[in-house]
């Protein structure tokens, strides 16, 4: 899932249909269905020039344009494309080879759809972040811990030891100059100095820290655990932890909209039950409320003009936990001749809930 503020436009990759959905983004309407590449997965937007550019599973990239959003061209890049990144500035398009045991990363420049350069990388380079304002992309494997870093402009490469676990995600802060590096196996973050290529601190942040965000202003990062169903604030310059707080069961997911000060965090309340959304103060972390939205929800952006946050919900088939079926199901066991079967699964549909951050 990708927004565009430029264009009002939200899109979404459906991998089993081989399209992408078109949402208006001031309110969540679906504009149009388009027909894609085979199994569409990944998307990143270069807001500069308005286009999309679409990961396929057949190895290809499609590129999309203003003001249709048509199918403009389909360059052919990697074996399997996976992570995507885009500096609008050095107008380069960083893609990862998702292909087990590859460890190739494609740089493309987005004017000519030439490719720039091909480093080699550690084993699987699933992990993509830009330093926007130095022109660097930031590398890194679930295989190895391992940091690589990359001039987008000489394509030269440099390494970064962390002398950890793998790790599970990371984040560049382009105003500190510092990177964010998520070690969900031993509860911390590892913070690197991208200036200089080197780690300059550990912060533990709880039992099973799965994803981060940023919000600018503030200079607060958030770290969601998913082991404490918590999110853990630290503060940018100082690299010092403000406050834990407790948000709803499960969490998987952040996004901060800096704009009107929101940060959400993505869960799924319970087995049988939708999934949630506890939304928090930026600048102070206290817990404003928690909304249900779709069963297994797997993303959230946000769109900073109009204030929304949208959240892509999986679905799935679902166990019926009412108390209907529950006594259903008791008396069925033990009466099968007067109580027939009762049917304890129903299928939640995929969706997107639309969220005022007002």
């Amino acid at each position: 899932m990708a927004v565009d503020a430029r264009s009002n436009r939200v899109f979404i990759a459906n991998r089993g249909d081989n399209s992408i959905s078109v949402l208006a983004a001031d309110s969540g309407r679906l504009l149009e269905t388009a027909a894609i590449g085979l199994g569409p997965h990944t998307l990143a937007v270069d807001a500069a020039s308005g286009q999309l550019f679409v990961a396929n599973d057949d190895g290809s990239i499609s590129v999309l344009g203003t003001p249709e959003w048509t199918d403009l061209h389909t360059v052919p890049t990697v074996s399997q494309p996976g992570a995507l990144a885009v500096d609008a500035a050095a107008h380069r398009l960083v893609i990862a080879d998702d292909a087990e045991g590859d460890a190739t990363v494609t740089v493309l420049d987005t004017r000519s759809d030439a490719i720039v350069a091909t480093p080699d990388t550690e084993n699987n380079p699933r992990l993509l972040a830009l330093d926007a304002g130095a022109d660097r992309a930031f590398i890194a494997s679930p295989a190895t811990d391992i940091v690589d870093m990359l001039d987008l402009r000489s394509g030269v490469l440099r390494r970064i030891v962390m002398h950890s676990a793998p790790p599970t995600t990371l984040l560049v802060d382009s105003q500190s100059g510092q990177a964010f590096v998520v070690d969900t196996a031993e509860g911390r973050v590892i913070i690197l100095d991208t200036r200089r290529g080197v780690v300059v601190a550990s912060v533990p942040v709880g039992r099973s820290p799965v994803a981060v965000a940023l919000d600018s202003p503030s200079r607060r990062v958030f770290v969601v655990d998913q082991g404490s169903a918590s999110v853990t604030i630290l503060d940018a310059v100082t690299r010092r932890l403000v406050r834990t707080v407790s948000v709803c069961p499960h969490p998987s997911g952040v996004a901060v909209d800096a704009r009107s000060a929101r940060v959400f965090v993505i869960g799924q309340a319970s087995v049988a039950g939708p999934g949630c959304l506890s939304v928090l103060n930026a600048r102070d972390g206290s817990v404003l409320r928690t909304l249900a939205v779709g069963a297994n929800p797997m993303a959230v952006v946000v769109d900073e003009r109009t204030e929304r946050a949208f959240v892509l919900s999986r679905g799935g088939v679902m166990p019926n936990g009412d108390a209907f079926s529950r006594i259903g199901r008791v008396l069925h066991h033990f009466l099968p001749f007067l109580f027939p079967s009762v049917v304890n699964r129903r299928i939640d549909p995929a969706s997107v809930t639309v969220v005022d951050a007002a």
